[in-house]
């Protein structure tokens, strides 16, 4: 059978700008984009409201045809008769004891764009980040919804249950809302029709019969394909680096626990090793404190990351919650650099090459000091990871699950084969 190509119109919903490929959120939302309009004529609604400096290129390279905000919790419902005494106390108030109807109902402001969008121009597909974009724009009303996962929302919240300094009461709350999602979360995927997921093991969670697995992938890989081999390693082996958006907690914290727990560990037994921190978003506060300790770089933004990897031994992903793939880890195989991970932060990469996973700060210390004190074990360790990312975590590989969903695998095959 001759399969072709039909050019779609396509609506992408996302609350990530692709314009913001510093974050790995705005770096799927870009790839995404970018899959689909090789072969389709893709516009973008997007959730948030850019600087007016921003909505112009997303105007001029990513067909943008609205933008607007998710409404405040206490805008819904009654509460919007008591917000103007305390909008914040109420918006908390609301978002508890509405649960999953803030989060997967339908925001009608966000609803009457998407109807005054459809006014204007037909669609044939709406592709949305999240189902939570889908369902607070009532995507499903106006044509076929395809839905990029990515972090299951039921796995985020299961991983908060699981931080020590919450109070009961907030752990109810969680409990409360969690009941609600598994609840309504069946419902939105049996009204979509398809689905990405992010890892493997997610597809024993959503039950679709269009489904495929969209790996978070190493972003240089989609903008520079001249770097497919692991970097020359510098003269220096006892530098380790972290590479995080430090503006997301669970990065923060992550982080502080290992320089609270696993770095005295590591300094008491090596003190001429270093850490050398990296990522933006990072307050004033707490960049002082742990500019402070021993042995402890904290850098902030760099433009370029290279440089920093290639003079560094091995890198480190200290996440203890949190939803998602980590793609620095995969970004630190990428580049031949062996990676210690929290158990946490290993989530979906089970079976990658190149990876220390380890359990406990005690465990995650020894790794560090193994690494430190052998190189040769760093470089094997570095071209194995690198070997394996380089085969299954390509652009490639993306393009053809975005596709393999999209076209429900009629031209999987006229793209250049099966999924792996």
């Amino acid at each position: 059978m001759n399969h072709l190509i039909r050019k779609n119109k396509i609506l992408l919903i996302s609350p990530h700008s692709p314009l913001s490929i510093n974050s790995g959120a705005g770096q799927r939302t870009r790839l995404i984009y970018n899959t689909l309009q090789i072969n389709n004529d893709v516009d973008l609604f997007l959730i948030s409201d850019p600087a007016d400096q921003d909505k112009v290129l997303l105007i001029k390279h990513f067909n943008l045809v609205a933008c607007k905000p998710i409404s405040p919790y206490g805008t819904r419902r009654y509460y919007r008769f008591f917000r103007h005494f305390s909008p914040w106390i109420v918006d908390r108030i609301a978002y508890h004891s509405l649960a999953s109807k803030v989060e997967l109902g339908i925001d009608d402001k966000l609803s009457n764009v998407l109807t005054g969008i459809f006014e204007k121009k037909r669609y044939d597909f709406i592709v949305a980040r999240y189902l939570k974009s889908a369902s607070l724009t009532n995507a499903f009303q106006h044509a076929p919804v395809l839905v990029d996962i990515d972090d299951l929302d039921i796995e985020v919240w299961q991983s908060r249950l699981g931080i020590s300094g919450d109070s009961l009461f907030r752990k109810l709350l969680m409990h409360r809302y969690l009941n609600s999602l598994n609840k309504e979360f069946p419902k939105l995927i049996h009204r979509t029709n398809g689905v990405w997921v992010a890892k493997s093991s997610d597809l024993q969670k959503v039950i679709h019969q269009n489904i495929a697995v969209l790996p978070n992938i190493p972003y240089h890989y989609a903008i520079d394909d001249n770097i497919r081999y692991p970097l020359p390693w510098g003269k220096d082996n006892q530098t380790i680096i972290i590479v995080a958006s430090l503006g997301w907690a669970p990065n923060k914290d992550g982080l502080n626990f290992f320089l609270e727990n696993i770095w005295p560990l590591v300094i008491a037994r090596l003190p001429d090793a270093n850490l050398k921190i990296i990522g933006s978003g990072l307050d004033e506060e707490t960049k002082a404190r742990w500019s402070e300790i021993l042995r402890v770089d904290v850098l902030g933004f760099v433009e370029n990351i290279v440089p920093y990897y290639q003079h560094a031994s091995f890198s480190i992903a200290p996440l203890y919650h949190g939803g998602g793939t980590n793609i620095k880890v995969l970004e630190s195989l990428s580049y031949g650099r062996p990676c210690v991970c929290s158990t946490h932060a290993a989530r979906g990469f089970e079976d990658v090459e190149g990876l220390y996973v380890c359990e406990s700060a005690d465990i995650f210390a020894k790794a560090c000091l193994k690494l430190l004190k052998n190189r040769e074990e760093c470089v094997q360790k570095g071209h194995a990871g690198f070997e394996y990312v380089n085969y299954h975590f390509t652009y490639s590989v993306f393009q053809k699950a975005v596709n393999h969903v999209l076209y429900n695998t009629d031209v999987v095959d006229e793209l250049g084969g099966g999924l792996y």
